[in-house]
């Protein structure tokens, strides 16, 4: 599997909900039963993963590149390049993100959509998660990129 996480760092997003998202999945990427209950029982035992910061429809940014997690270490390893991408390794007190904007969900989708494609893995699924908190409100139409997408 190619897993593309997608990360809403716009205006809507408050500093302690940008904590929220990016710790969640460092804290799901360095629990080792993420890979061994999860990853190490899919048909082929690893998975592709990427990290994009989104907001306004010009604003994405590859945070952390596509990566093999194949192993307990190396999903770790992914859940401490999240930190590692979080400019100044941040925390509620002094939370910063890498630029805020609009909220421009579909921009997301497009932008990562060729990604499958120019990495260099081949997953047999393709999986998106985007997260964020405001309605859109820039960029293309969340559903027909999705549509788009799914064809």
């Amino acid at each position: 599997m190619e897993l593309a996480l997608l990360v809403d760092v716009s205006r809507s997003v408050d500093a302690k909900e940008f904590i929220q998202q990016r710790d969640g999945y460092v804290n799901a990427f360095k629990d080792p039963s993420l890979f061994t209950e999860h990853i190490a029982k899919g048909p082929n035992k690893k998975i592709a993963a990427t990290l994009v910061y989104w907001s306004s429809p010009d604003r994405r940014v590859v945070a952390v590149d596509w990566r093999l997690v194949d192993s307990v270490e190396s999903a770790r390893a992914f859940g401490e390049a999240l930190v590692a991408a979080t400019p100044g390794n941040i925390d509620l007190s002094g939370a910063t993100r890498p630029f805020d904007g609009t909220t421009a969900p579909g921009s997301a989708i497009s932008f990562v959509m060729p990604q499958f494609g120019s990495n260099a893995y081949e997953g047999s699924r393709k999986v998106i998660i985007l997260s964020g908190d405001g309605a859109e409100n820039a960029g293309p139409a969340t559903h027909k990129v999705r549509d788009d997408a799914l064809k």
